[in-house]
């Protein structure tokens, strides 16, 4: 019986201690340890008790929130260079007057980003239409293709620094299609590419550079 209350009070006292923890702190650490510690000499007394509470400290103290940090895509990009964009396309089945169309208007995009956390907002403004995805990374959402079909789209961090995400069309049949986006190690550059997952000769790339505000 004194060894729970023991417990309990000593489970009590590292409770308030938690958000602290958090910012992992050379003091909290060692706090943690000794807690730690503490449990382990008093195992054989109540071991279930003792796991519980250990177990309740790993959830809350190691969150795989606490150890990512993911780049920001925030800001306003302007395009620095495009490649390849008629090509993927053409592969997609687009007719010749839409593409021309297409490549005209999306060669100087505006796109703004905010981003809180793994949630971004993204908003395309091109001369002909403006466009708008929200989304958070690791759960599914609706938008369009880079061809105009509607898909569900499930975007995952492939790096902390890269975004990578397939398309799933939501009627009929057609190419398979992906995107990524990537911000460069200087934070300056993010890279967008749209990918035809079917074999072809094409790797589109459009860059977006010169990011202008935070």
């Amino acid at each position: 019986m004194r060894e729970r209350e023991e417990a309990e009070g000593a489970n009590r006292e590292h409770q308030a201690t938690v958000p602290n923890l958090r910012d992992k702190t050379q003091k909290n650490q060692k706090s943690c340890k000794q807690f730690i510690l503490w449990v382990c000499r008093e195992q054989n007394n109540h071991v279930d008790y003792l796991f519980s509470v250990m177990s309740d400290y790993y959830n809350k103290l190691f969150t795989p929130e606490m150890d990512r940090r993911v780049a920001n895509f925030s800001g306003l990009w302007k395009m620095k260079t495009s490649e390849n964009f008629e090509e993927l396309l053409k592969a997609l089945g687009v007719n010749v007057f839409v593409r021309k169309i297409a490549v005209a208007a999306a060669s100087r995009p505006a796109v703004e980003i905010t981003q809180q956390g793994e949630s971004l907002s993204i908003q395309t403004s091109t001369s002909v239409r403006t466009t708008h995805v929200s989304f958070t990374v690791g759960q599914p959402f609706n938008e369009d293709t880079v061809d105009g079909r509607p898909c569900t789209s499930t975007p995952r961090w492939e790096t902390d620094s890269k975004i990578s995400c397939e398309q799933t069309l939501q009627k009929g049949e057609g190419p398979k299609t992906a995107w990524t986006r990537e911000v460069t190690n200087d934070g300056e550059l993010i890279l967008v590419k749209h990918t035809f997952l079917l074999p072809t000769n094409s790797d589109p790339l459009s860059v977006f550079g010169g990011k202008v505000c935070v």
